[in-house]
């Protein structure tokens, strides 16, 4: 099912109505949040709420709210109710506008149930809810065979990456005892035996989901969404969810050198290889993108480290980047509202008729390059000095962050004079409502406001209060302008001029970079192009091999596969001990003669060339086995193979009146038979072994006794094999219900094909 087609009944209105109802709920949560922030920022507590979920199970729905979740909360249901604002004007009009918004709530309800959740199944239920709308809104526009293919590599990638995590949730549990994170962040587990496998499959899990090298392909593919998505979900939200998960496991898994290095690598590798690509884009959306994923990089970075310095930079860098980075999306849909093209070589002297925008273009900008009094440059300079700091990795921390800033500062330069700046014949297309004004504004203004009065904000006491909460280090950085001369400063300064004059010859930059053999033609997005390639052409190949339409072959793969799995576990366990093949000597002579019975009626059916005389001995054969049953006490399984041999012999027997010929695949004692035969003999010993090795074990009564002592009381029934198959194993049972019927409709469908007559060659590759 292609869920990007998902639509809603035509009864819906498409208005902008949608986006108010989210704009209520996204201003519900702030209120709601706003409202702990007092106890959790101030006072350092910590609320929980719990909710029976799966008791069975020990699963709670459980909530938590401390420094960390209050921060992602406070960001996610803020920027969500600017977005809200601004999606009610810039869906108008728009048919899928309700479909595309609603699925956008719930969106937002995933990911506010990702970072309040406590306990770790419910965390990974609402990550997997976060994967699937954003597939869904990424592929919004799916008659656009673009959205739809970017689409499905972010699902992909982001879905791979979940699949990881649930083995990694599933080993974290275990080894901590508990699957409640309040409880699991309280234990060190870098000295535990499957501490490497946990790590391993964490970072695989949050790389991917937030775009982290070598997986950072998608997020900028993820740019076929409309703009308020991209400012939602790729830039304030999502692509942070994995960056959450790293800050929330630091206090258990930090601290060694495996998560040091992996994570400063990566993150090393990501923001300045980004902040490149950056430089070579047209598409402003894509240029932002490609920031975004600079900053996701640089806060990876510092989430290595294992000082609350560096733990208060990373998530200081966090809030300011959702600030001006959501502001800057809105402006550039602003533009493309407006003049109908994001390319910046088109787009020119945009002030005179877009004030308000170019407004919002140049505050967010000026904070993206770290400008003073604006909240950026407190941002800048604390990842300096946080890099300064690092003991292990001063000059791959502190090369990074400069390097990177300097690009990037070119690039907010370049953005709020380039499309503003220069002559333009003709004014825009479209004129822009308040609503599609007023968010980005609000955004860039707060960037403004934040710097100087950082310390008379709560913004200080919920970082520190967020930065507690991944170590236990109290971290003593104040939010302030001016931290006095130094080498901090003088990096600060060098990087803005650098980035001035990086913004001065941006062509000439791009056209080197956009024409010169730094082009590879082997990138990440086409590497996963031959990955994909090569899956569907093996899946393709298996396919023809497996599914040839030969039931022959399809049986002797079954019974060759489960030959070679017994095979495998018989290398690693011994099966038929000594002690057991003296217990043949105490069969009765009558059992050895049944035994003999059931097995010349199979040596009758494989070499019988009459098909009467092939399922008289099958069901000989059945009938050898039933009394088998009855010998050991089973006369309810005894009459039921009875009355299925009966059956079976009846019912080949009308059918081989109308099947055609057989046709001999195998005739003589060619190397055909002998291959059915090793097989045949493979799996009956195989079989055999596994069955003795069986009865040699004790047995364990423990599920025996537990139906014996609930069917009455829990079913009310004393039939336990019936209880078992209608209450305790119902969905097994409907499964197999099922199943039979979809075989009978199969065979049915094959009963009325009568293409083929009695006595024509029948070969299964003719049919149709």
């Amino acid at each position: 099912m292609n869920l990007t087609r998902l639509r809603l009944p035509a009864h819906l209105p498409v208005s902008p109505l949608a986006a108010w109802v989210g704009a209520a709920i996204s201003f519900f949560f702030l209120v709601l949040l706003l409202g702990f922030l007092p106890a959790v920022a101030r006072d350092g507590e910590v609320i929980r709420l719990a909710i029976e979920w799966i008791p069975a199970l020990g699963i709670d729905l459980s909530f938590r709210i401390d420094g960390l979740s209050l921060l992602f909360g406070l960001v996610i249901s803020f920027v969500g109710l600017l977005i809200f604002v601004y999606s009610s004007a810039y869906f108008r009009g728009d048919p899928e506008a309700t479909r595309i918004l609603i699925v956008l709530v719930a969106f937002m309800l995933a990911m506010l149930g990702l970072v309040l959740a406590d306990h770790l199944i419910a965390l990974f239920v609402f990550w997997e809810l976060t994967t699937i709308t954003s597939f869904i809104l990424i592929g919004t526009r799916h008659e656009d065979a673009l959205a739809r293919r970017n689409a499905l590599q972010a699902i992909l990638v982001t879905a791979g990456g979940g699949l990881c995590l649930m083995a990694a949730i599933i080993l974290l549990g275990e080894a901590a005892g508990s699957y409640q994170l309040s409880e699991i962040i309280t234990r060190d587990l870098t000295d535990h035996p499957h501490y490497s496998a946990i790590l391993t499959l964490v970072l695989l899990g949050c790389l991917t989901k937030s775009a982290l090298f070598p997986f950072h392909f998608w997020l900028p593919n993820a740019m076929a969404a409309p703009t308020p998505i991209s400012a939602y979900l790729h830039s304030a939200t999502m692509v942070k969810a994995g960056l959450y998960l790293l800050a929330r496991l630091h206090p258990s898994l930090a601290g060694t050198d495996l998560w040091f290095w992996s994570l400063a690598v990566t993150g090393g590798i990501t923001a300045v290889w980004s902040s490149i690509q950056a430089l070579k884009q047209r598409d402003l959306k894509l240029m932002l993108a490609y920031t975004t994923v600079m900053a996701l990089g640089t806060i990876a970075l510092f989430l290595a480290a294992d000082s609350g310095k560096a733990l208060m930079a990373a998530l200081v860098f966090l809030l300011v980047h959702a600030l001006y980075k959501a502001a800057l999306f809105m402006v550039v849909g602003n533009l493309d509202k407006a003049a109908g093209s994001r390319d910046w070589s088109v787009l020119k002297g945009l002030r005179r008729f877009m004030p308000w925008t170019f407004a919002a273009a140049v505050l967010a900008a000026l904070s993206m390059a770290g400008v003073p009094p604006f909240f950026g440059f407190i941002g800048k300079e604390i990842l300096i000095a946080a890099s300064l700091a690092v003991p292990a990795g001063t000059f791959w921390f502190t090369g990074a962050v400069v390097v990177s800033a300097a690009l990037m500062a070119g690039v907010a330069f370049f953005l709020m004079t380039s499309p503003f700046f220069g002559d333009r014949a003709t004014p825009p297309k479209k004129r822009l409502s308040a609503a599609m004004v007023v968010p980005p504004l609000l955004l860039a203004a707060l960037g403004l406001i934040a710097g100087p009065f950082a310390s008379f904000l709560p913004i200080t006491p919920l970082l520190q209060s967020a930065a507690l909460s991944l170590s236990r280090e109290a971290p003593t950085i104040e939010l302030t302008l001016w931290h006095g001369f130094g080498p901090v400063l003088y990096i600060s300064i060098g990087i803005l001029l650098a980035g001035a004059a990086l913004a001065r010859f941006f062509v000439p930059v791009h056209r080197v970079l956009y024409h010169s053999p730094g082009k590879l033609s082997l990138t990440a997005d086409r590497v996963y192009d031959g990955i994909l390639h090569g899956l569907l052409s093996l899946a393709e190949v298996l396919t023809l091999v497996l599914q040839n339409g030969r039931q022959r072959f399809y049986v002797m793969t079954i019974f060759s596969t489960l030959v070679g799995l017994i095979g495998l576990t018989a290398l690693n366990r011994s099966f038929l001990p000594p002690a057991l093949l003296g217990g043949i000597e105490g069969i009765p002579l009558y059992q050895w003669i049944l035994c003999a019975f059931i097995a010349l009626s199979v040596l009758l059916i494989v070499f019988s060339h009459s098909r009467m005389l092939a399922i008289c001995a099958l069901g000989t054969a059945g009938t050898g086995i039933a009394l088998f049953f009855v010998i050991f006490s089973a006369p309810d399984v005894a009459m039921t193979q009875f009355m299925t041999e009966i059956l079976v012999v009846i019912i080949l027997t009308l059918v081989t009146l109308r099947l055609p010929v057989f046709h001999n695949y195998a005739p003589g004692f060619g190397a055909g038979r002998i291959r059915d035969a090793a097989i045949a003999i493979a799996s009956g010993v195989c079989v055999s072994a596994l069955m003795l090795s069986m009865v040699h074990e004790p047995v364990d009564l423990s599920v025996s006794d537990y139906y014996g002592a609930n069917s009455y009381t829990e079913a009310k029934g004393r039939n336990i094999v019936n209880v078992i198959l209608v209450d305790f194993r119902a969905m097994d049972t409907l499964g197999e219900i099922v199943v039979v019927a979809i075989a009978g409709l199969a065979c049915h469908a094959l009963i009325k094909l009568r293409r083929y007559s009695r006595g024509q060659r029948f070969d299964a590759r003719n049919l149709p």
